[in-house]
């Protein structure tokens, strides 16, 4: 239920970052808050540490290296890249 959340914040991302008439905007409104909000879901992709048998309160387990603050850095700086 808490991933709803993360859905909510990309999808206001997505809403902020896009601004029709640019030119070089290559997706639309709903583009955008898609692909916003896969990216704020990104850290919680760090439950599949659960299929390898690493517990949740190992530094790789859920809530650990993936929601650190470097990790969101990293992950936005890529995204900040990659869309020009």
């Amino acid at each position: 239920m808490a991933s709803l959340g993360h859905v909510a914040v990309g999808m206001a991302a997505g809403r902020l970052w896009y601004r029709p008439g640019e030119p070089r905007r290559l997706i639309s409104l709903a583009g955008s808050m898609v692909a916003f909000s896969a990216l704020s879901l990104a850290p919680d992709l760090d439950v599949i540490a659960f299929r390898f048998g690493i517990p949740y309160s190992a530094p790789f387990g859920h809530r650990g290296a993936a929601h650190s603050i470097l990790a969101a850095l990293v992950l936005g700086t890529v995204a900040a890249l990659a869309t020009g």
